[in-house]
């Protein structure tokens, strides 16, 4: 324990044991590359009988999670088995950025949104408290953007309200049971 096998003129590259762990260590200015000629590199774990990184040469990197493909590089960018989780913000889009799914949360609700080309809205699922009551009740699906939108309101957990439709000239209908 704690003996370095080191290398280079300066013990730039250096390789031990800590008594708990086993570090391979860069101490030069370079970069530490790890290369190979043959098909791939793996990280393994469990005494060399499962994956947790899988580098194919001209090929997919594959990341697991006991034993499992969770992330892989695909030619066409990457598939993830499983749930994807994000803290705040995701967005899915076209080659060009130009439209695309947007989900977003914050602490005071979520709105999911497919965008068009030109960065309005197309769909918007607006989760806040959109009447401002502090109840955080009042939920509305508003379908296309700006002034020439429809907005749809849902009654909230009280039955208080009802359905409203407003049109981008501000005609309102209301429905109150």
């Amino acid at each position: 324990d704690n003996v370095k096998a080191t290398f280079g003129a300066g013990a730039d590259l250096q390789v031990y044991h800590t008594g708990s762990v086993s570090v391979i260590s860069e101490q030069g200015d370079g970069d530490l590359n790890i290369q190979t000629n043959g098909a791939n590199i793996a990280l393994l774990g469990n005494g060399g009988s499962e994956y947790m990184a899988n580098f194919a040469s001209d090929g997919a990197v594959s990341l697991y999670h006991n034993n499992a493909v969770k992330l892989a590089t695909t030619s066409g960018g990457a598939h993830v088995t499983g749930a994807l989780s994000a803290t705040t913000s995701m967005t899915v889009q076209n080659a060009s950025g130009t439209e695309g799914v947007r989900l977003d949360y914050n602490e005071n609700g979520g709105e999911i949104v497919l965008m068009g080309t030109s960065g309005n809205n197309k769909l918007l699922i607006d989760y806040l408290d959109s009447d401002d009551d502090g109840n955080g009740l009042a939920r509305y699906l508003n379908l296309g953007a700006g002034s020439t939108g429809v907005q749809l309101g849902v009654a909230n957990a009280s039955n208080t309200g009802g359905i409203t439709f407003t049109t981008g000239n501000n005609v309102t209908r209301q429905h109150i049971n």
